[in-house]
């Protein structure tokens, strides 16, 4: 994330969806940890916003929906 600040960076994989890969999870802690995160699609750029499923909680994300605990 450091050397990020100070050049672009990319991520890429054999899916062409991000939406169907690893790079959701991965879009979804670079978003949470506070950088900035555009998807390169070919109908143009689109930035990544973490799912409403999904909340921040000390710069990581949280998949549980807003679920109470059980503590």
């Amino acid at each position: 994330l450091d050397s990020s600040a100070a050049l672009p960076t990319a991520i890429m994989c054999a899916e062409a969806d991000w939406r169907r890969c690893h790079r959701r999870m991965i879009a979804d802690a670079l978003v949470a940890a506070g950088a900035r995160v555009i998807h390169l699609l070919a109908t143009g750029d689109e930035e990544h916003v973490l799912p409403p499923y999904a909340r921040v909680e000390e710069g990581r994300p949280i998949y549980d929906g807003g679920q109470a605990t059980l503590d």
